[in-house]
């Protein structure tokens, strides 16, 4: 099963989702209103920066900086969701023979490709998310130095659509590269895992698929009822 900085975090959260998205490719049903409409505004995003339709109100307050992005993808200087896949040893390799995934929204370079962004369109809560988004960019900023090797410096940017905010962290090098290890090996820990067991609590199972208001396959989840 490739990895992805969503599996750890599913994996952490509770070994039993884990495996039942994961590992058994357990369809989860019917999308919730708000994940269909994070997937229509960052597919409107996209667009307007290839230039195929115009600004959707929702991204106003990004106007400036997506009017930027499109003029880079204009010019060459910008891709968009880009299917990045890598080695155990975090060696850049073909999507489909990937240990680790990383999708992208968008990545925009200097001209002389030493410096770049990363974006990422976030729909939804940012308060209580910090950590888990700020690990989001640790793990975008490895991938990308494993990348693009003449990459000097990055930032990587969260656009909050609901919030009219963005986040920005900037990493050089060295200090990007320190948190290769750390993902490592907690991805190699995962690899170990036998057992999966479920990690019930009001939280998590609140938006669990797999538990009793969901397809059941978890018996022990807790119910919204």
């Amino acid at each position: 099963m490739p990895h992805s900085i969503t599996s750890i975090h599913n994996f952490r959260k509770c070994k039993l989702f884990y495996k039942l998205k994961h590992l058994d490719y357990v369809p989860e049903g019917k999308k919730s209103d708000a994940a269909e409409r994070g997937t229509f505004l960052h597919g409107e995003a996209e667009h307007f920066v290839m230039g195929t339709k115009a600004l959707h109100p929702e991204l106003n307050s990004f106007n400036y900086e997506l009017h930027v992005l499109r003029g880079l993808y204009a010019e060459g200087r910008a891709s968009l969701e880009g299917d990045w896949g890598y080695t155990n040893d975090m060696i850049a390799t073909p999507w489909k023979q990937r240990y680790v995934g990383m999708k992208l929204d968008a990545i925009a370079f200097s001209e002389d490709k030493t410096y770049a962004v990363i974006i990422d369109y976030k729909t939804g809560r940012k308060h209580g998310n910090e950590i888990k988004h700020g690990e989001q960019l640790q793990f975008y900023a490895v991938g990308a130095f494993n990348r693009y090797h003449e990459l000097e410096e990055l930032t990587a940017e969260l656009f909050y659509i609901d919030q009219d905010d963005i986040t920005k962290v900037r990493f050089t090098r060295p200090q990007a590269m320190r948190f290769m290890p750390r993902w490592q090996k907690e991805m190699a820990a995962i690899d170990a895992t036998k057992e999966f067991p479920a990690s019930p609590n009001i939280i998590s199972c609140k938006w669990c698929p797999y538990g009793p208001d969901g397809t059941g396959h978890c018996v022990k989840g807790l119910s919204k009822q």
